[in-house]
């Protein structure tokens, strides 16, 4: 668990065997390493047995061994900084295992609960039409029933994406709605959003859990089996694939990927044992959403055929009532 390294970071080493790391290679050997900057306390009493309970708990919730390695040492790391502070006898005290109690920034644990996957699956990205503006369509998407927001304003500078983000939170809480920012780390924590959407040619995931920590949900968008595996290595809480098909609310398209693509790319990750959710996501209707749901992926995200509908409110409720 690198605990007793020298040096700003720590690095730990995951080994597996041929058989079931096969997604472990790394420059022909089978491992992957996890880095985290180290933290500054001498309470460090019981980190290897958390480290381990750890993992155990989140395979038990059906993680992949390499996301649950990931899982348990950040639930390890935030643990470690919950507890820096606190004073327990003399020498090395306990990490704080009950921080997520206690008002810190909140870790994976919390950030992957059921109430949080359950409201991943069905997802709205805002857009701006002529006829609504980006927080218009969040309040339609919450009218109906949504509990995933992403705020995404491409064509803003970072007040104009702030202001919103201010806006459309306060509503976002008063629902229960997870609130995401698009491409916007600094916006995302400054606002107090719940997580990050980071597109492939935006910011790496890496560098983004660098900047956040644990404080963010932190997703990326796929189009191919490459971009999956980058993803997974780098700690992405989430993926968004895509598109599904030809789409006008996205510039710079990726290819389209179809149901074919989301069955090859779903197999993909079974076979790899990589069990992070994904989103399918571009040009995505009502009528496509069950056969989308039978290729394996987690949920699907929406934005221009709601908006594009008489009644958006009433097209997202049908849409949530479908699941």
């Amino acid at each position: 668990k690198g605990g007793h390294a020298e040096g700003r970071t720590k690095t730990d080493y995951l080994y597996l065997d041929p058989e079931s790391g096969k997604n472990m290679a790394v420059s022909g050997i089978r491992h992957t390493e996890l880095s985290s900057d180290t933290v500054n306390t001498v309470n460090t009493h019981g980190t290897g047995c958390t480290l381990s309970s750890a993992i155990t708990a989140f395979l038990a919730r059906g993680l992949g061994l390499e996301q649950a390695v990931r899982s348990a040492k950040r639930y390890l790391t935030s643990a470690l900084e919950a507890g820096a502070d606190i004073a327990v006898g003399k020498g090395h005290g306990p990490v704080n295992h009950f921080f997520r109690s206690d008002g810190r920034p909140q870790c994976l644990l919390t950030r992957l609960t059921d109430e949080i996957m359950n409201a991943s699956r069905v997802q709205f990205i805002t857009h701006s039409t002529g006829r609504y503006s980006w927080y218009d369509s969040a309040m339609l998407a919450l009218e109906g029933g949504c509990k995933w927001i992403q705020l995404r304003m491409k064509d803003a500078d970072d007040d104009e994406i702030e202001r919103t983000a201010r806006l459309i939170l306060p509503e976002c809480r008063r629902r229960g709605a997870v609130f995401i920012i698009d491409d916007n780390v600094d916006v995302a924590l400054r606002t107090g959003a719940d997580g990050v959407h980071l597109g492939r040619n935006d910011m790496p995931v890496k560098e983004a859990r660098r900047i956040a920590g644990e404080r963010l949900i932190i997703g990326g968008t796929a189009n191919t089996a490459e971009d999956i595996c980058r993803l997974a290595e780098e700690g992405a809480d989430y993926i968004g694939c895509g598109p599904f098909q030809f789409t006008t609310t996205k510039k710079n398209l990726a290819p389209v990927l179809g149901l074919e693509g989301y069955r090859k790319l779903t197999g993909m990750m079974k076979d790899r044992g990589i069990s992070l959710p994904i989103v399918a996501i571009g040009g995505i209707t009502y009528g496509d959403i069950g056969e989308i749901m039978k290729t394996g992926v987690t949920g699907i995200a929406l934005s221009g055929s709601i908006l594009r509908a008489d009644d958006p409110a009433a097209e997202m409720k049908r849409v949530m009532e479908s699941f």
